[in-house]
């Protein structure tokens, strides 16, 4: 079973935004944790955040990567950023600039954690997709309880399994479209895309 989009802002997904807080690249070496392997999306920032005092895991050798964050931890994680001399006297963060790599960090997961439950999906059915795909072009993915177009993409058949709810995008104001996109390819690869992206192009393809 994959994450919903309650769990979009897991420890990862929150520290990794709160490390691009300086616009600085992760230089410290922090602890090693078993269930973070070296393949993980956000390993740097977890070793960054451990390694600067900001998180420490769930235990010594455990980070617990999709944890729900609460508001309590989530300020908390903030508290401790913004009193530390983690930022020189001569740098001043721009917070609108802040908002915006955290946003797009919930997309990196959101689309990521779309296309894992697809994946999922498949291998539990034998290969069979939880949607239609003719077009030559990508399609906007529908937001769960809604009556989705048939110029959308329907993941309905995800939920409750494989999603308590389909993600959408932070910023979405669209009553139908969760503002992600997906697309298959001639050789069955599927991209999800976050086309509302403001730091860099988000997209996974598998």
């Amino acid at each position: 079973m994959f994450t919903s989009r309650l769990v979009t802002f897991s420890f990862i997904t929150t520290l990794a935004s709160i490390s691009f807080l300086s616009g600085m690249h992760v230089s410290a070496i922090g602890k090693q944790f078993s269930d973070v392997p070296n393949s993980h999306w956000a390993k740097e920032a977890i070793e960054y955040v451990s390694a600067e005092g900001l998180m420490n895991g769930v235990s010594d050798s455990e980070f617990s990567p999709d944890t729900v964050v609460t508001r309590a931890q989530l300020a908390t994680v903030l508290y401790r950023t913004l009193n530390k001399n983690y930022l020189s006297d001569d740098t001043h963060v721009d917070i609108n600039n802040a908002l915006d790599y955290g946003r797009d960090a919930q997309r990196r997961s959101d689309v990521n954690t779309i296309l894992n439950a697809i994946y999922q999906y498949a291998i539990d059915n034998n290969g069979k997709l939880p949607f239609e795909f003719t077009s030559t072009k990508a399609l906007e993915i529908c937001k769960s309880e809604v009556r989705c177009p048939k110029n959308m993409i329907d993941l309905s058949e995800l939920e409750e399994i494989y999603l308590i709810t389909i993600p959408v995008d932070p910023e979405s104001l669209d009553d139908i479209s969760t503002e992600y996109t997906l697309f298959v390819d001639k050789k069955n690869r599927i991209t999800i895309s976050a086309p509302l992206n403001i730091i860099e192009k988000i997209s996974v393809t598998r």
